[in-house]
C-alpha cells in the first residue's frame, strides 16, 4: 500500500480519532484514525483505506511540526489551518495549497511581521479563488502574489498603503464565508467586527 503524506487541520472535539486531512493527492478528506494523539498541524505520514463511503487511516507517522516560537506565530499558523478547514471543500484536490502549507513547516519564521503574514493569507486566498472586487486596481498586485514565489513574495517591502489594501481584502474574503461566527483563529489580523 502506498503511503501518503498529509497535513491534520481539524481534530473532532467529540472524536479525537475523526480527523480532516490535506494532502497533495487527495485533497481535503475526513477519516478515522488508528490513533487519537496526533496534534493539529502534524505533518503525518500514513496509509489511507477506503470501506464504503468511509475512510480509515492506519500507520500514521507524525513528521514534523512548525518551529513556533512565540504565540503570535502559533496563532497564525492556526489561522491558516482554519481558513484551509472552513474554505476547501472536501474531495476538492489542491496541490497548490498543500504546497504552501508546506513552506510552513521550514520558514514560518521567515513571515515575521504582521504584514508578511497578511501576503502569506492573500496568497492563500489567491489560490482559493478570491478575487479583488476591483479587479483594475489590485490586478498587478493580485497576479504578483498569485502566480509569484512565495520566497520572493515575502521578500516584498509591505508599505502601510499596501498593508491596509490586505487588511480590506482579507477582510473581504472571510466576510463571504457563512460560517465565521464559528472561527476561532481567523480574526487574529482582521479589522472586521464580530
Amino acid at each position: 500500500m502506498v503511503r501518503q503524506i498529509g497535513i491534520l487541520i481539524h481534530v473532532s472535539k467529540e472524536h479525537r480519532s475523526f480527523l480532516s486531512i490535506i494532502d497533495k493527492d487527495n485533497g481535503k478528506f475526513s477519516a478515522t484514525a488508528s490513533r487519537s494523539d496526533i496534534s493539529r498541524g502534524s505533518l503525518i505520514s500514513y496509509s489511507l483505506n477506503q470501506r464504503g463511503t468511509k475512510s480509515y487511516i492506519t500507520s500514521i507517522d507524525v513528521l514534523d511540526l512548525p518551529e513556533i516560537e512565540n504565540e503570535h506565530d502559533l496563532l497564525f499558523f492556526h489561522q491558516v489551518l482554519e481558513i484551509v478547514y472552513y474554505f476547501i471543500p472536501f474531495g476538492k484536490s489542491v496541490p497548490d495549497i498543500f504546497y504552501l502549507l508546506l513552506y510552513l513547516y521550514s520558514s514560518i519564521e521567515r513571515i515575521n511581521s504582521d504584514a508578511l503574514k497578511k501576503m502569506f493569507l492573500f496568497k492563500l486566498f489567491a489560490h482559493l479563488g478570491f478575487y479583488p472586487e476591483e479587479k483594475r486596481k489590485y490586478y498587478s498586485l493580485f497576479t504578483t502574489i498569485r502566480m509569484g514565489n512565495i520566497d520572493d513574495i515575502i521578500c516584498r517591502k509591505v508599505d502601510l498603503s499596501l498593508e491596509r489594501k490586505l487588511d480590506r481584502w482579507l477582510d473581504y474574503c472571510i466576510s463571504l464565508h457563512p460560517c465565521t461566527k464559528y472561527f476561532n483563529a481567523i480574526s487574529m489580523f482582521m479589522s472586521r467586527k464580530p
